[in-house]
């Protein structure tokens, strides 16, 4: 189930099957925790292995977070302890809101948050799931929840990163959306926006389908002589999450605040290079601001550059197979889903407008599919990945899902073959006993995220009104000395055994954790680190420190003369570390670590 892609795809058909055999009662609960437990087996997968299914560096990525989560830890944690930040690294602010509020509810212990958010995507994305089945029927409702299973096994499970809250806010927004097309519901339809505009907030990515999909609701409530208003409506529904993303950014943030890192990426795309290629033109000082300023520059200059960056972002994505590209699925399947979205995307709305007929759902998803390609070139594909596009799947999935239900719909009709499926009108009759109630956890849902991204961050932070802000020495450098290992919360720990015992995070045998990190992003970047990590002794344990940027790894084993004190490590992009003397440092650190300067950007594309 962590591994393959065959046995979650029978798995989910197979629970969609349940309501063949038992028509007459409510499933909901059953479904909903068969749906989870697939989730959860993920997650017990990396538990007791060690391993990510991608080979990731799951055990520094997620339970001692690096890079990108370990600026979120840091920043939860100081807004729970009362501190307004101060930080040059971010604008987005939701997830470690989100993820403050998890440290106070969960007393910082990260193994226990990182369970609990992936039994919340197993929840949610039953709700998408059921209003797919609606919908589409229960073959496409088995595509759907096993493409949103592929996608987040491989690229958010167990990792403290912001599409985690990005794409719980996308799956309520579908649910909603779904539920208010079909029914012609305009207040669904509004929240359904505002959730993905919150979404989007959180996790950066296709902006552009908004707009698309506020001049959709002018035509989706057309029957209407208020039409006009419903497009008015919708724009102020994405307006006022718009301000109330800015308003959060005042009051979490003390100046001076971040700028944004879309200018970088997008200098770096007209310049027909990357965010490195530009920030190795910038520099590291005020890089934001002068990004912009140049863009705008080249911008008013040359506006064909958009014109060339669309192109080879299309290309790029498509060559890559950004949106389907996520391993250890199978590569065939991935391929086979490329040209399914494509096609599913415009056979269906052609076929419609040639046969003049209503295409609601049909230009929904048109527009849904074409918001995404043309964001492509202000959030380059190159730059963040598939990981950019984590709002935008749940909707590019329905793609696939309606050309299979619509070239199903017409063989039976043509073939006169028998349904293998329910069709939407059987779904209804089956499961309208408890869609109100299904529907009412989804707004309450999406209640719940808005105040444990929001209000109670907000109370935490003005809870205790300290006056120390966040960023200053005492919290970022570490001391000469050492930080204690056993001074840091035990939930941000893990503690590497002899291989006679057995993996249970955080208790780690010495050999698995080797492999875990064997073949990591970070040989590229930051191989001194992994040299250190993988000369590490039985016995060790490992931290990661409590409201800064750097890990602590000390040894229980007093024998030991590998490490004599507690070693602090400089988790920012270089990973800078310090050894005291008596720890051996391989040849190719001490080169890298003598060195005045830091340690070489990646070369650019």
């Amino acid at each position: 189930m962590a591994l393959g892609t065959w046995v979650p795809l029978i798995c989910f058909g197979l629970i969609g099957s349940l309501r063949f055999f038992w028509k007459d009662r409510d499933l909901s609960w059953l479904e909903c925790a068969a749906i989870t437990l697939c989730f959860a087996s993920v997650q017990a997968y990396i538990f007791n292995t060690a391993l990510h299914p991608q080979n990731r560096f799951n055990l520094i990525g997620g339970l001692l977070p690096n890079a990108d989560p370990s600026m979120y830890l840091s920043l939860a944690n100081q807004w729970s302890d009362g501190i307004r930040v101060v930080t040059p690294q971010t604008t987005r602010q939701f997830f470690p809101c989100f993820l403050a509020a998890m440290l106070w509810i969960c007393r910082r212990d990260l193994k226990l948050i990182v369970s609990i958010f992936t039994l919340i995507t197993g929840a949610l994305s039953f709700l998408a799931w059921r209003q797919v089945r609606l919908t589409f029927g229960w073959l496409g409702a088995t595509l759907f929840v096993a493409l949103v299973f592929f996608f987040y096994r491989c690229d958010v499970v167990g990792l403290l990163r912001t599409e985690q809250l990005g794409l719980w806010f996308a799956l309520v927004a579908l649910a909603l959306l779904l539920r208010g097309l079909r029914e012609k519901r305009e207040a669904l339809w509004c929240a359904g926006l505002f959730s993905l505009v919150m979404g989007l907030n959180t996790r950066a990515g296709a902006y552009l389908v908004l707009p698309l999909l506020v001049l959709y609701s002018r035509w989706l409530f057309r029957r209407s002589r208020w039409g006009w208003r419903s497009m008015m409506v919708a724009g102020l529904i994405c307006l006022g999450a718009m301000l109330l993303n800015f308003a959060c950014y005042l009051i979490f943030f003390a100046p001076p605040r971040p700028t944004s890192n879309f200018w970088l990426c997008f200098y770096g795309m007209l310049s027909g290079g990357n965010w490195v290629t530009a920030l190795n033109e910038i520099g590291l000082n005020d890089t934001n601001l002068i990004a912009r300023g140049k863009a705008l520059i080249l911008l008013r200059a040359e506006p064909w550059r958009v014109l060339r960056g669309f192109w080879k972002a299309c290309a790029y994505a498509w060559n890559t197979n950004t949106f389907y590209g996520i391993p250890p699925t199978a590569e065939t399947f991935c391929s086979w889903m490329k040209w399914l979205t494509v096609l599913g995307a415009v056979i269906p709305w052609s076929w419609a407008v040639l046969r003049k007929r209503s295409a609601e759902l049909e230009s929904f998803i048109m527009l849904v599919v074409s918001g995404t390609i043309l964001s492509l070139p202000f959030a380059p594909p190159w730059d963040g990945g598939r990981r950019v596009y984590a709002v935008a799947f749940p909707f590019i999935y329905l793609s696939p899902v309606l050309l299979i239900c619509w070239s199903w719909a017409n063989a039976r009709r043509y073939l006169s073959l028998p349904s293998a499926s329910d069709n939407p009108a059987v779904a209804e009759r089956h499961l309208a006993n408890g869609e109100n109630r299904i529907m009412s956890l989804t707004l309450a849902g999406l209640v719940i995220l808005m105040l444990f991204a929001t209000v109670v961050p907000l109370r935490l932070m003005l809870s205790k009104h300290h006056t120390i802000k966040g960023w200053q020495p005492q919290f970022c450098v570490p001391v000469p000395r050492g930080c204690p290992a056993k001074n840091l919360p035990g939930g941000y720990q893990i503690h590497l055994i002899s291989d006679s015992g057995r993996t249970f995070v955080p208790w780690v045998r010495i050999s698995d954790f080797r492999r875990s990190i064997d073949g990591n992003f970070e040989t590229l970047r930051a191989p001194w680190l992994l040299d250190l990590l993988n000369d590490l002794p039985e016995g060790t344990t490992i931290g990661a420190a409590c409201h800064s940027n750097f890990f602590v790894i000390g040894t229980d084993k007093a024998q030991t003369k590998r490490i004599s004190q507690r070693n602090p490590i400089l988790n920012r992009a270089w990973h800078r570390i310090i050894y005291d003397d008596d720890y051996p440092i391989p040849p190719y650190s001490c080169q890298i670590l003598s060195q005045p300067q830091a340690p070489p950007l990646l070369p650019g594309r």
